[in-house]
């Protein structure tokens, strides 16, 4: 999506100069996060939300990271890009104020802990299932149509829950994670012969609490997190599609390169490119 010389602003290079992205999920924990990292890199960053408290909270948020005029790059709308009933409204309001899309990224799900998971109500079990898989359905269908008019890139952000670990306290996570993970790899394959370039990225660390930074030391921090998907997004991660990208420790920018060479005929990296079996 961009190419040649990088643009600067203030001295800074700003690999998605001219990008119009919309985040789904921009006011939590990660999402705040990856908001004001879209919008210093150089990305116009389109947030939805209900809660007028939060968008106030993200547009305070991304003023304090970055410069002024960067800040002028947050568009935030009123609704609910997840809710079936309100996200082709979303979409039709971020399309007129962004001018189009060239990339999106869903970082969606709600935590609802349980002791055990007999012990969890049908109902709870129901939220988590709406919160992470039915919102990424809803969210998919409503933004990958608008990414293929722009040849666009899309990229879901799911947990190491998702993916074969289990903590106590955290079943519905896991299994809500699980089926999240199996319908990211089923989005690819389908879209591997299409214009609109997918992949998921597993987070090996979990955010939200005062004590993040001890738990995961070790793991990866929310800025390695976002200056991951900000590469993934650029030019860096143009070769990169249709994978499983696995964010665990150390240096994460090394599974994006190993993730090029392996769409190149490199070596391939840990996460799976998904294929339709013949």
């Amino acid at each position: 999506m961009t190419t040649g010389t990088m643009p600067r602003e203030g001295g800074a290079v700003r690999p998605l100069a001219n990008v119009r992205v919309f985040v789904a999920g921009g006011t939590g924990n990660v999402g705040r996060e990856l908001v004001s990292a879209l919008i210093a890199a150089g990305a116009t960053t389109a947030v939805s939300s209900r809660s007028a408290a939060k968008l106030a909270a993200l547009r305070a948020h991304v003023g304090g990271s970055t410069s002024e005029a960067a800040a002028e790059r947050l568009v935030t709308i009123d609704g609910d890009v997840a809710d079936t009933a309100d996200s082709s409204r979303v979409l039709s309001v971020a399309l007129e104020r962004l001018g189009g899309l060239e990339a999106a990224v869903a970082s969606l799900g709600t935590f609802v802990p349980t002791e055990s998971l007999l012990a969890a109500a049908t109902t709870d079990l129901r939220r988590v299932l709406d919160s992470y898989v039915l919102a990424h359905h809803t969210v998919a269908r409503t933004l990958i149509p608008a990414l293929q008019e722009q040849a666009g890139s899309y990229v879901i952000i799911n947990g190491m829950l998702g993916h074969g670990y289990m903590f106590p306290g955290a079943a519905l996570v896991s299994v809500a994670g699980a089926a999240q993970a199996h319908w990211a790899r089923l989005l690819m394959m389908e879209l591997e012969q299409t214009n609109v370039r997918a992949n998921e990225v597993v987070v090996y660390s979990s955010f939200g609490r005062p004590d993040d930074d001890e738990r995961n030391r070790g793991r990866v921090g929310k800025s390695d997190v976002t200056g991951f998907v900000v590469q993934l997004l650029s030019a860096a991660g143009a070769a990169v599609r249709g994978r499983s990208l696995h964010l665990k420790s150390g240096d994460v920018m090394q599974v994006l390169g190993a993730a090029a060479g392996s769409a190149m005929g490199g070596d391939p990296d840990d996460g799976r490119q998904v294929r339709r079996q013949p």
